[in-house]
């Protein structure tokens, strides 16, 4: 069993087949991401931010769809702590 890496304990992710990328909030609530390999496991040293990427070709609507996700998850885990 593996350890789970610094990034993994920090943020919550979502990785995206369409973009082969993990995405997550960091503590500043940008938008960040790194390469997934094919095994599921994340290329945290790759790591970027999604505002500095060459935009052309990307599909916003999917992109968008990951954002949400993140949000979501990060307002469910905020309401939870709060109950």
């Amino acid at each position: 069993m593996t350890t789970p890496n610094l990034f993994e304990q920090m943020f919550q992710t979502v990785q995206s087949l369409h973009f082969g990328r993990t995405f997550w909030l960091d503590e500043n609530d940008d938008f960040c991401s790194a390469p997934t390999y094919k095994d599921g496991t994340t290329a945290w040293d790759q790591w970027d931010y999604v505002s500095e990427w060459d935009m052309e070709g990307v599909i916003f609507d999917k992109l968008f769809a990951v954002h949400k996700e993140l949000v979501t998850n990060a307002v469910t885990e905020y309401e939870q702590m709060r109950a």
